[in-house]
């Protein structure tokens, strides 16, 4: 029976590629590099990943496999201006990214339609990254009710139940 020899495998992640495989040789294994892969919390060209993890076990002279980060993945921002606003969320997730939303009153564009967006669109940008987008809350404008003819107090009435603030001049009749 030929039991070999465990030994703590070292913690090599956020390490170099050099660094990564020295400490490894030096602690008696092999070190095989794997496809390097995308990974938003370490930076490019620092192990973001080891097969046995560290901190574990493993035979002296097996073969430890480390990945090396590619750093956060770009995308390209889509344009979503115009888009409903559960289109323009859709579009920006597939695309990678985060959303927010503001919501503003506008005249030109229909409620629930986006107006604009930050970052805008055609930029290359980390994936993951917020976009805000504007979406419309329709008009804000409002019709004032005709009071013309009505006694001061039944005007005041009608002006504030509309929602106005009511300042009086001149010499009406209450």
């Amino acid at each position: 029976m030929n039991l070999q020899t465990e030994v703590d495998v070292p913690d090599v992640k956020d390490k170099s590629r050099t660094e990564a495989t020295d400490i490894l040789e030096r602690a008696g294994f092999k070190v095989e590099l794997t496809e390097d892969a995308y990974d938003k919390e370490i930076e490019a060209g620092k192990v973001c990943k080891q097969d046995p993890e560290g901190k574990t076990k493993a035979a002296k002279g097996s073969t430890i496999k480390i990945t090396i980060s590619k750093g956060v993945e770009k995308g390209d921002i889509p344009n979503v201006v115009n888009f409903s606003e559960s289109d323009a969320i859709a579009a920006l997730k597939a695309a990678g990214f985060e959303v927010s939303i503001k919501r503003e009153y506008s005249d030109s564009v229909d409620e629930g339609f986006v107006m604009s967006q930050s970052p805008s669109s055609g930029q290359k940008t980390d994936k993951g990254t917020t976009v805000t987008i504007t979406v419309s809350r329709g008009s804000n404008q409002v019709t004032v009710p005709n009071v013309v003819g009505m006694s001061a107090s039944q005007a005041r009435a009608t002006l504030q139940a509309a929602g106005f603030n009511v300042v009086e001049s001149g010499g009406g009749t209450k």
